[in-house]
């Protein structure tokens, strides 16, 4: 039982995982538990910043953040 729900939670994560490209941010969060947008978004997190600072333009992604944090203020904020 305990290899099942093992094997359950991690199909969702990574279905989470693939669909943060696929559709806004903004709805991803929405569509997903809240344990595997926490997952998923430290695993593009990492890889973004990796990108970011490699290619010299951390700055630019530090933008994008500030963009997703407003975002989510909204969600949270909407009644």
């Amino acid at each position: 039982v305990e290899d099942e729900m093992k094997a359950s939670v991690r199909d969702v994560i990574l279905k989470s995982i693939e669909d943060y490209k696929e559709r806004p941010r903004a709805d991803w969060v929405l569509a997903h538990p809240g344990q595997c947008v926490l997952n998923s978004s430290q695993a593009h997190w990492t890889r973004e910043v990796e990108e970011y600072m490699s290619s010299g333009e951390i700055e630019a992604y530090f933008e994008i953040l500030q963009g997703q944090i407003s975002e989510l203020v909204k969600l949270v904020r909407q009644k």
